[in-house]
């Protein structure tokens, strides 16, 4: 990969002014160590945000595998199968429903159906606008072209999936939170 590459590659990965730091120092880092052979993964290779510190920590992983991926890439469409940021928080947003549902009475677990439904249909629209909008901004041809496009795909619908993983997170929480303070001593 080029110094340019590596820079328009740090670009890219600018979800916010700390994280594009973050994911600057590691390209150059990567593309420090480009000798290295690289791995792709996949999803169920990511560790589990029940095995992490963090959420930071998760994030990370998931930021550090995307640039290593890039700074091996070939760019243009290739650079496509680094974008795993949706497919690893799905999985986990998946992993945090099923738990939540097992903190629930019928009536509690009827009521998250009823709001996970509602949610997907929200998400499953705004990704179809997200994706119009996309192909309308990104209608050139070219792989440089497909590859920006994928990476704006996958920071959009990461964001939604991390959101309502993050709420589902907090309603387990609050939900164990009372159960544990209605246990006998």
């Amino acid at each position: 990969m080029t110094g340019g590459s590596r820079t328009f590659a740090a670009f890219l990965n600018r979800p916010s002014a700390g994280r594009w730091l973050v994911l600057l120092s590691v390209i150059v880092t990567a593309s420090a160590n480009a000798e290295e052979p690289f791995e792709p993964k996949t999803v169920d290779d990511f560790r589990s945000l029940a095995g992490l510190e963090d959420l930071d920590a998760f994030e990370g992983e998931i930021d550090r595998y995307v640039a290593d991926c890039m700074a091996h890439g070939t760019g243009g469409s290739m650079d496509a199968r680094c974008f795993v940021g949706y497919e690893v928080r799905d999985r986990e947003l998946n992993v945090v429903y099923a738990r939540l549902r097992k903190t629930l009475d019928p009536v509690g677990r009827e009521e998250l159906t009823e709001s996970q439904r509602d949610w997907i249909r929200c998400r499953d629209s705004t990704a179809a606008f997200n994706s119009y909008t996309l192909d309308k901004y990104f209608d050139e041809p070219g792989t440089m072209w497909a590859s920006m496009r994928a990476r704006r795909a996958d920071v959009t619908l990461s964001r939604i999936v991390k959101a309502r993983t993050l709420l589902l997170l907090e309603w387990e929480k609050t939900l164990l939170q009372r159960l544990s303070s209605e246990l006998p001593d």
